[in-house]
């Protein structure tokens, strides 16, 4: 069996009470990979297959649910629908190209937790909701389409 070395893509995942397999380390290795960003579940294994074949498609397509399950992985439904995962641990937002569809990871300045939604529908009542989480999104032109 192959010694994995990567210790603290090991840690993370011992963190989160799962096991450090070779298969999750070297998901979480692609997602360090600088500039990768945003990506399937088919871009994960398609890309990972190219590089190793000896770790099979359903334990890479398990395994990415598992880490997105876990909060290893973070889930967002990307501007077309599509199931997007990233690793970026700290609560973030996005900023999306209309044109070329690029997605880059934003911080807010202030603090999303003193938003306060209402009802668009006066009737509607959200009094009892408990918000655990807020996502914005942005969307423009980047500067290379612009």
């Amino acid at each position: 069996m192959e010694k994995l070395t990567n210790t603290s893509l090991e840690k993370r995942l011992r963190d989160k009470n799962l096991r450090p397999t070779k298969a999750r380390i070297r998901i979480l290795e692609l997602f360090e990979t600088p500039g990768i960003n945003h990506l399937t579940c088919e871009d994960v294994v398609k890309t990972l297959l190219k590089k190793d074949s000896s770790i099979g498609q359903a334990t890479l397509y398990q395994n990415v649910n598992l880490l997105a399950d876990a909060g290893v992985l973070t889930r967002y439904t990307g501007p077309e629908g599509m199931l997007l995962h990233n690793a970026k641990s700290v609560h973030h937002h996005h900023i999306v190209c209309r044109q070329c569809g690029d997605i880059m990871d934003i911080l807010i300045e202030g603090h999303c937790e003193n938003l306060k939604p209402y009802a668009l529908d006066e009737q509607d009542d959200i009094s009892g909701w408990q918000v655990n989480n807020v996502v914005l999104e942005f969307y423009g032109t980047c500067p290379v389409c612009a």
